[in-house]
C-alpha cells in the first residue's frame, strides 16, 4: 500500500486494484493505493486489505484536514496581526492596502475592494482594492440607486452575485464566478461597501462573511481615527493660522511710543476666542502727535475680528488725509460708510478715536458709540461723552469731535464693555463704578492703574465661566516729561 501525491501518478502507469482518496476537507490532497504489482488470490485477504485501507485513508484524511487547519489559522492570525500593525500607521492608503489583503486572506478569496459612500453626489466611488487595478473594477464610479447590490448591501446586510445571474454579471469583474459584499458602517451610519470576489466555482456566504464583517468594523475605525486626526491637524493648523493673526489685534502699541518719556502705558487684552473682535491702536503719527483708536465689534472670534481688521484697515488707509483734507469727526464718518458698504446688517462695531498733541497736551477726540473713556485727575474722573451713532449702522451719519486740556499726571482710561460688563456669580455686572474705584485706589503710573482695574474685575468673575466677552483696557498717564506745565500752558494758549 503507498500514497500517492495528487497528480503523482504516471499516465502509462496501471490502474491500482484498489485506491482512496485522501482529502483536506477543500481538496483531494493524494491517494491512497494497493500497488499495482500485488496480486492476491484470496478475496478474505483482499477484504481485509481494503478495510485496513480505508482506516488508514481515514486516519490520513483527519491529519491532512487539521493541518490545513492550523495552517489556515496560523494564516489567519498571520492577517490579523499584520493588519493590527498597519493600523497604528498614519499612512491611510497602507493600511487600507492591508485590510483589503486581510480581507482576501480571511474569506479565502482572489480579490477585495473598497468603495467609500458621498452622500452629498448620492454616489459610491472605488478607492482601494486588492490585486485589482480600478481598469479592471466594474464600474469604479457609481450611483446609489434601487436595486444597485451596494444599496441592496445597505439594506439587506448582505449582497451575493453570482456569473449564472445574468443581472449580476454587469457587477463582476472579468473571470469572477461571485462575489459578496456587506457594508461598511461608522455608528450605523452607511461610508462605503467592502467587497470579495472568488474566481474559482465556489459558493460564497455565510462563512465569508464573518471575517468580512471583522475587517468592515476594522475599515470603519480606520476611517474615524483618520478623520478625528485630520480634524486635529485642521484645528491645530487653524489655531496656530489664528493666533498669528491676533498678535497685532490687541494692543497695538507703536514701540517708539513704549520708550517716549513723555508717556507712560499699559494695555491688558483678553479674547472670548481665537480671535477678538476688540481694537487697540497707539502710535506716533509725528514726532509730537500719537493717535489713539479703540473700538469693539460685535460677536465674538473671527466674525468679530474681521469687522475690526476692516476699522482698522480705513484708519490706517485715511491716516495721510488726516487734518489736512479730513478732520477727526469726518474719519469716522469715512468709516462708518465703509463698513456700511462691505458688512451685513447685524454687524458693526463702536469707536473713538483721538489725537494727542505731546507738546500741549491737547487732546482732540470723537467718540461713535463706545463706552466713554475716562480722565482721572486729582482722584476725580471725568468722562468723554459720545458723539454718534455705532459704526456700519446708517449709510451716512454726523459725527462730532470735542478738544480737551490735559495736564502732566493726568490719567486716560480707555476699556471695552468686556470690562464693565463682567459679571459676578451672582450675575452682578462690574460696571464703571466697579473700573473707577479700582483706578483711583491704585498707585500713581500706569501698569499699577491697570493691574489694579484687572485683578478687581478678576475677582468680580471669580467662579463664573471664561469670558463670554473680548475685554480691552488701555491706560496712558501724562508724564509731563520734556515741558514744564507753565510752558504747555503757553504754547496751548497761543494756539
Amino acid at each position: 500500500m503507498e500514497y500517492v501525491p495528487a497528480g503523482g501518478q504516471r499516465r502509462d502507469e496501471p490502474p491500482a486494484p484498489w485506491q482512496t482518496p485522501i482529502h483536506d476537507g477543500q481538496a483531494v490532497t493524494g491517494l491512497l493505493r494497493l500497488d499495482p504489482s500485488h496480486q492476491s488470490r484470496s478475496p478474505a485477504h483482499l477484504k481485509v486489505v481494503h478495510e485496513l485501507g480505508d482506516l488508514v485513508a481515514d486516519l490520513l484524511s483527519q491529519v491532512t484536514q487539521a493541518d490545513r487547519n492550523l495552517e489556515s489559522r496560523s494564516r489567519d492570525v498571520g492577517a490579523l496581526f499584520e493588519m493590527s500593525q498597519h493600523l497604528q500607521q498614519p499612512d491611510l492608503r497602507a493600511s487600507l492596502e492591508s485590510l483589503l489583503r486581510a480581507a482576501a486572506q480571511l474569506t479565502r478569496t482572489w480579490t477585495t475592494a473598497f468603495l467609500m459612500l458621498d452622500a452629498s453626489a448620492g454616489e459610491l466611488r472605488l478607492r482601494a482594492a486588492w490585486q485589482l487595478s480600478a481598469r479592471e473594477f466594474p464600474r469604479p464610479r457609481r450611483s446609489l440607486e434601487s436595486g444597485a447590490p451596494d444599496w441592496r448591501a445597505f439594506r439587506d446586510g448582505m449582497v451575493l452575485l453570482q456569473r449564472s445571474n445574468a443581472a449580476d454579471l454587469p457587477w463582476l469583474p472579468d473571470n469572477v464566478e461571485s462575489g459578496l459584499a456587506i457594508p461598511v458602517e461608522l455608528q450605523s451610519v452607511p461610508i462605503g461597501t467592502l467587497w470579495c470576489f472568488e474566481r474559482r466555482r465556489r459558493p460564497l456566504g455565510a462563512a465569508e462573511q464573518a471575517p468580512l464583517a471583522r475587517v468592515a468594523e476594522q475599515l470603519a475605525a480606520l476611517l474615524d481615527r483618520m478623520l478625528l486626526l485630520k480634524e486635529r491637524t485642521a484645528r491645530r493648523r487653524l489655531s496656530t493660522e489664528l493666533r498669528q493673526a491676533g498678535l497685532e489685534h490687541h494692543g497695538g502699541i507703536h514701540a517708539g511710543l513704549r520708550s517716549d518719556r513723555r508717556l507712560d502705558l499699559a494695555v491688558r487684552s483678553q479674547t472670548a476666542g481665537d480671535l477678538g473682535g476688540d481694537l487697540c491702536e497707539l502710535f506716533l503719527r509725528n514726532d509730537n502727535e500719537a493717535l489713539i483708536a479703540v473700538g469693539d465689534a460685535v460677536g465674538h472670534s473671527i466674525p468679530a475680528a474681521l469687522i475690526m481688521s476692516l476699522a482698522r484697515g480705513a484708519i490706517h488707509g485715511l491716516l495721510p488725509d488726516l487734518n489736512s483734507r479730513l478732520s477727526l469727526s469726518q474719519l469716522l464718518g469715512r468709516i462708518n460708510a465703509a463698513l456700511y458698504r462691505v458688512t451685513r446688517a447685524e454687524q458693526f462695531m463702536t469707536l473713538v478715536c483721538a489725537t494727542l498733541d505731546l507738546e500741549t497736551l491737547t487732546l482732540q477726540y470723537a467718540n461713535a458709540g463706545h463706552p466713554s473713556p475716562f480722565l482721572l485727575r486729582d482722584g476725580q474722573a471725568q468722562a468723554l461723552e459720545s458723539h454718534g451713532l455705532l459704526l456700519g449702522i446708517l449709510p451716512e451719519t454726523p459725527y462730532s469731535s470735542s478738544v480737551m486740556q490735559l495736564q502732566p499726571e493726568d490719567v486716560l482710561l480707555f476699556y471695552s464693555d468686556g470690562i464693565t460688563e463682567s459679571t459676578s456669580a451672582t450675575r452682578e455686572a462690574f460696571r464703571t463704578g466697579g473700573l473707577l474705584q479700582a483706578a483711583r485706589s491704585a498707585d500713581a503710573g500706569a501698569e499699577a492703574v491697570a493691574s489694579a482695574v484687572w485683578e478687581a474685575m478678576l475677582r468680580h468673575t471669580a467662579g463664573t465661566p471664561h469670558a463670554p466677552d473680548d475685554r480691552t483696557l488701555l491706560v496712558i498717564r501724562l508724564t509731563g516729561a520734556g515741558r514744564s506745565g507753565s510752558q504747555l500752558l503757553e504754547k496751548s494758549s497761543r494756539r
